[in-house]
């Protein structure tokens, strides 16, 4: 039997379509995140160097809500999109974007600095 010839199932078709869609759909929000952690970068660079207490605030400000930007997106991609209806599921998710989002807020206060010291 030649594989190369076997047309794909109606289901196999809408699996790679869904996937494709999540692709579409998601890789563009990764390279805005990026632009905004280097913009974070940028803030944590430029009040290391002038050691300015402003920048310092504006820092920690936009890491902070940065992170609650990604526990935010998150949730809503988890739980409001997928339309859970199982209460225990729909916490799960809040508690797991929650974790994600602060997860994420500490490791980009710990990895910031170290690419702006880097510059």
């Amino acid at each position: 039997m030649n594989v190369e010839n076997e047309k794909p199932n109606i289901s196999e078709k809408a699996k790679l379509n869904r996937f494709d869609k999540t692709i579409l759909d998601h890789t563009p929000k990764l390279f805005e995140m990026l632009g905004w952690m280097s913009l974070i970068g940028l803030f944590n660079y430029i009040a290391v160097l002038t050691n300015d207490v402003k920048i310092f605030v504006l820092y920690y400000v936009s890491l902070f809500l940065f992170g609650l930007y990604i526990q935010v997106y998150i949730y809503n991609e988890l739980h409001i999109k997928t339309r859970i209806k199982n209460i225990y599921l729909a916490l799960g998710s809040l508690v797991l974007a929650a974790i994600i989002g602060i997860g994420l807020f500490l490791f980009l206060q710990s990895v910031i600095p170290n690419i702006a010291a880097l510059t």
